[in-house]
């Protein structure tokens, strides 16, 4: 919840700094254009803040998984217990990240349905237009408003589509940097209970290239 009024604190800072700090009329437009831009830009802003305290929140679920692996003994069911734990810790890290997966396509949906919307009363308007007929200069202004509106239509979707990479640019980094950084422990305990399997059954450990220890030799 706390992440959520983050997000839209931030949306109205940055609307404050766009209407009142900004100094080219165009940001303006692409922002406050239509409700569109507007919703798209407080889903862009609730996804980004939820994903970044998702990935502040992977560096608690690092120290349990160091800790939780320092306490599985080497024994016969040790490697069964390691995987079940490393399955279990890497669906957890999936399902942090997947409900985050909603606001990147949120964001693109709202940009389309905002052109599309601006298109549907830029063509209610000339058909208006048409319909009424009038002089040629009248037909040349509402022509050339209808251009403008559709520049306008699409600007919501070039909105939705930039607010949903960098959001789903942003997930995808976390959710690979969260398992990068945990992984490293469960191949290390790995690597640890091979050596102690090999020094228990009477085996020599291999000497690695660089000369530190390495899997035990099964030969």
């Amino acid at each position: 919840m706390r992440a959520i009024l983050v997000g839209l604190g931030i949306t109205a800072v940055w609307y404050g700094l766009v209407l009142y700090v900004n100094p080219f009329p165009r940001v303006e437009e692409v922002f406050c254009g239509n409700f569109t831009s507007v919703l798209v830009s407080i889903a862009g802003f609730v996804g980004l803040s939820l994903a970044v305290k998702t990935i502040i929140a992977q560096r608690g679920l690092k120290e349990d998984v160091k800790k939780t692996i320092g306490m599985i003994d080497e024994g016969s069911g040790a490697f069964d217990n390691l995987e079940s734990y490393r399955h279990f810790v890497c669906e957890k890290i999936k399902k942090d990240f997947g409900f985050l997966k909603v606001f990147p396509n949120l964001c693109v949906i709202l940009g389309l349905l905002g052109t599309i919307w601006g298109i549907a009363q830029g063509m209610d308007s000339m058909a208006i237009v048409w319909a009424g007929g009038g002089d040629i200069v009248t037909i040349k202004s509402e022509v050339s408003q209808f251009i403008r509106s559709l520049s306008k239509a699409f600007d919501s979707s070039i909105l939705g589509l930039s607010f949903g990479i960098i959001t789903g640019v942003v997930i995808t980094v976390g959710q690979r940097w969260s398992e990068m950084a945990v992984m490293g422990y469960f191949s290390e305990k790995a690597k640890n209970l091979l050596i102690e399997l090999d020094k228990t059954s009477g085996r020599q450990p291999l000497k690695e290239k660089n000369g530190s220890p390495g899997v035990g030799d099964r030969s």
